[in-house]
């Protein structure tokens, strides 16, 4: 009997602990289950609440298929165009006839491209495509929020409210100018990746049993930072850096640190594979200068200006909200009548949500402080940095701190900041990082996630309807403040952008009627491609509003300055004689286009009778008079295929469309000037100019160019032209004022020659003028 009761006793005792193993194991399956049952449910209403207010915001949403604005939108659309008709690099319906070479000006917008591509494989609307990605990218951002405020500890319809909150910020839908970085998905996410790293919760995740799909969700997050554009990238590396770097030095061990720099690896890695094609067509294809030149100094005037950042735009249509609107109206208009640094806009402001997160995060900091000094005096029970009780992390859990969030905050605004770590970023390693008010999302989202660790502390241990009603009253402010008022904007854009659109329909219309058929268009006058300043009142990307209402044809807008694409038109500007009617009619052009506005009325008249006299009567006329089309002469049954038969096509055409390079390397030498029809250095004293085919096939004999006396002496002017082995020389005497063709050539053919001007008697300064000056080189030009 003992016996048996011994037995039973041990087969009792044996199978308690599998029992208890069992139910353990039920109870995390129910856990695991409902965690992943609340995440669908949280998931899914930031999706249909962001992309409600979305359409609130927006308008109807028909509307996509219209410019949302100009200026810096409009290269976004083409863009968009060339990847949806899968040209990623670029084609030749603008920049004809060598096209625009998108590798010239990376731009690591790979994510954005992708999408934009896919929709406009399916619509095939310029516009449509583009527009879907500002529509997909508030969902998209408020996924990414959810995602930040559950790493943050923060679950339920507080973290809904959060994630949707985030997402309706003005920069999310003023930025639109710079259409992809108004996405801001990648940005929430660069910030994920360092609450991950910071707290060693990714570490953790990498070594548990789901370490295969933890390490495809880091690859697949370090790639959309990566490749959703440079200035993200960058930002993500330094916050993922600075996170790593805390872990580091709380956890007291090298190796999380360097485990912390991998997914900044990765970042770089998928930034990286973005510019690769840039890179290696870069190396092969140098450019003559640069495409995109900036400065130190730059990354102070396009800094952050944290006083706007802190406030409400003054939008808010919440009531009672009147006096403070006109507050901080009145704020910016002081902002704007003095020199400051900062970009001072609206879409750099924040919203009535981001001033409650902020208050929220203050409080939980405070409320930290003093239950630790507390507990430094002995006064208080167990807690931590949070401001609250204890609380042991769960599956699932993160233990984000205020301390990890809010030195990843300091960081960013010191970099934020006029003459922040901005600037010395710019002087000691790159001034191409120059907007750096574009931290204004990594801002919010760290500010929302600071927020979110205090209210996880702070939320309510009795009634379950306190959340509810904070999610509800929570929406009610987000509509009337950051959703409604966006709606008649949004309007007002559409209508801009439907009317700029059919002006050009209608143009375009005029002058396929006119002269049909496939052929391109000479854009007058000549803009630089990207980043240029107006030419008089033309924009810097005004002329691309005609290839997107007119897709038939190509334009020779559009080919990127400072590399050979765009040398003939930068040498030959306005100047359309003869010789130019008949290259450019044989080389595929059958009309040419005149914009009014990017010249003087002097030249504007000149010019027009120039191609009257040649060309006729215009074509075609549009934009109340602005827009002018003058017909081309055929050419003949087939035109030369410049672009790809530059080679083979005779001497004096290769140097039209391929012209050397004439830059001074004499001293002293002045900075050229230059009007719609010449080009001209003022010479205090002898210069000398480098000759440089840009083309080896586009080599050249001699030089031709004027001479110009100063109007207050004469001149015996001397100009050599010299190749190494062959020399030509020729001296002209000059009276007070009066100016002389030269030209000068060499017996045999040459890529690279060196002309040499030299004259007589002191510089003087004319009556009148300013400047002290000799003589005045106009127009040099390579010559066969």
């Amino acid at each position: 009997m003992a016996a048996d009761l011994n037995e039973t006793a041990s087969g009792t005792d044996a199978t308690a602990p599998r029992t208890a193993s069992r139910v353990r194991s039920a109870v995390d399956g129910v856990v695991r289950w409902c965690s992943r049952f609340g995440l669908l449910v949280e998931s899914a209403s930031v999706v249909v609440l962001s992309s409600v207010f979305f359409v609130i915001g927006f308008g109807p949403i028909g509307r996509l298929r219209f410019p949302l604005a100009g200026g810096d939108l409009i290269p976004a659309y083409v863009v968009g165009r060339m990847w949806a008709d899968g040209s990623p690099f670029g084609d030749a319906t603008v920049g004809f006839p060598f096209g625009m070479d998108l590798r010239y000006f990376p731009t690591a917008d790979l994510t954005q491209n992708l999408l934009v591509g896919l929709f406009g494989a399916v619509t095939k609307d310029a516009f449509l495509t583009t527009n879907l990605l500002f529509a997909v990218s508030f969902p998209l951002t408020a996924l990414a929020m959810l995602w930040v405020v559950r790493l943050s500890g923060l679950r339920g319809p507080v973290a809904v409210l959060a994630a949707v909150g985030l997402t309706l910020v003005p920069y999310h839908w003023l930025r639109i100018g710079h259409i992809y970085l108004g996405t801001m998905y990648s940005a929430v996410l660069a910030v994920a990746l360092a609450l991950l790293v910071g707290t060693g919760e990714l570490r953790r995740r990498l070594q548990g049993r789901h370490r295969v799909w933890h390490a495809l969700a880091l690859l697949a997050a370090a790639f959309v930072v990566g490749a959703s554009g440079v200035y993200y990238a960058c930002f993500g590396i330094l916050l993922i850096a600075v996170a790593a770097l805390y872990d580091g030095v709380r956890s007291g061990r090298l190796r999380s640190l360097l485990a912390g720099l991998v997914p900044a690896a990765l970042v770089v890695a998928s930034l990286g594979v973005a510019l690769f094609p840039a890179w290696w067509f870069v190396r092969q294809h140098p450019a003559l200068a640069g495409v995109a030149e900036r400065f130190p100094f730059e990354s102070v005037s396009y800094s952050g200006a944290l006083a706007f950042v802190i406030l409400p735009a003054p939008l808010s249509r919440v009531p009672g909200m009147g006096p403070v609107n006109e507050f901080i109206q009145s704020a910016y208009v002081q902002a704007g009548t003095t020199t400051q640094s900062g970009v001072i806009w609206y879409a750099d402001a924040g919203s009535l949500f981001t001033v409650a997160a902020i208050l929220v995060a203050l409080g939980g900091a405070l409320f930290a402080l003093r239950r630790r000094a507390a507990l430094a005096a002995g006064l208080d029970g167990a807690g931590d940095e949070t401001g609250g009780p204890a609380e042991p992390h769960g599956r699932g859990a993160v233990p984000v701190t205020l301390g990890l969030v809010g030195t990843l905050l300091a960081v960013v605004v010191l970099f934020f900041v006029p003459w922040g770590l901005n600037f010395l970023f710019a002087m000691t390693i790159s001034p191409q990082l120059r907007a750096w008010d574009r931290l204004v999302p990594v801002i919010y989202t760290l500010v929302v996630a600071a927020a979110a660790v205090s209210w996880r502390r702070w939320r309510p241990s009795r009634g379950r309807l306190a959340p509810w009603v904070v999610l509800v009253v929570g929406l009610a402010v987000l509509l009337m403040d950051s959703v409604l008022p966006y709606r008649s904007q949004f309007f007002a854009w559409t209508d801009a952008g439907a009317g700029a659109l059919s002006t050009g329909r209608v143009y375009t219309d005029q002058l396929e009627a006119a002269v049909p058929g496939e052929c391109a268009v000479l854009q007058l006058p000549y803009v630089a491609y990207p980043e240029a300043a107006p030419v008089q009142n033309l924009s810097a990307y005004e002329h691309l509003w005609l290839p997107l209402a007119d897709p038939h044809k190509d334009w020779s807008f559009g080919a990127m300055k400072g590399t050979v694409d765009s040398a003939w038109l930068e040498e030959l500007g306005s100047d359309i004689d003869e010789r130019a009617v008949d290259k450019l009619s044989a080389g595929g052009f059958c009309a040419i286009h005149v914009d009014r506005r990017g010249y003087t009325p002097e030249e504007y008249t000149t010019l027009m009778a120039q191609l009257r006299e040649q060309l006729g009567t215009p074509v075609a006329t549009g934009h109340d008079g602005d827009w002018s089309a003058f017909r081309l002469p055929v050419a003949g049954p087939r035109a030369e295929d410049v672009a790809a038969d530059l080679d083979e096509l005779p001497d004096d055409t290769q140097l039209f469309w391929a012209p050397p390079r004439i830059r001074p390397t004499g001293v002293p030498t002045a900075v050229p000037e230059a009007d719609a029809f010449s080009t001209w250095w003022t010479l205090p004293g002898v210069a000398s100019f480098d000759i440089t085919s840009i083309d080896p096939a586009a080599d050249f004999t001699g030089v031709t160019l004027d001479v110009v006396a100063s109007t207050c002496s004469a001149r015996t002017v001397t100009v050599t032209l010299d190749d190494g082995t062959d020399r030509s020389t020729t001296t002209v005497r000059l009276d007070a004022g009066q100016s002389a063709p030269v030209a000068l050539d060499l017996p045999s053919p040459t890529t690279q020659a060196t002309l040499q001007v030299d004259f007589d008697g002191e510089a003087c300064v004319p009556t009148g003028g300013t400047v002290a000056s000799s003589v005045t080189v106009r127009d040099p030009l390579a010559t066969w």
